[in-house]
């Protein structure tokens, strides 16, 4: 289980240096399904974070792992 200072650094460096490296914000692609507290984090401040320390947008937080897939096959991605 990574702690929450591994976490930060696995997860949210990379994010700050993105954003120091461009000037952007990141889009994540994390959906709100595959955790408890992503699923809480979705239901308090939706698919763009603004009002975090961290800046992001999560435009497929409200997708599934079938609308993945539905994707993926419809569009021929491999």
């Amino acid at each position: 289980m990574i702690d929450t200072i591994g976490s930060g650094i696995i997860k949210k460096k990379p994010f700050e240096k993105f954003h120091k490296q461009t000037g952007l914000y990141p889009v994540i692609g994390t959906m709100a399904g595959e955790s408890r507290l992503r699923l809480q984090k979705w239901m308090k401040y939706g698919c763009n974070s603004f009002e975090t320390n961290l800046i992001a947008s999560y435009p497929l937080s409200i997708w599934t792992e079938t609308d993945v897939w539905a994707y993926i096959r419809k569009f021929n991605l491999s």
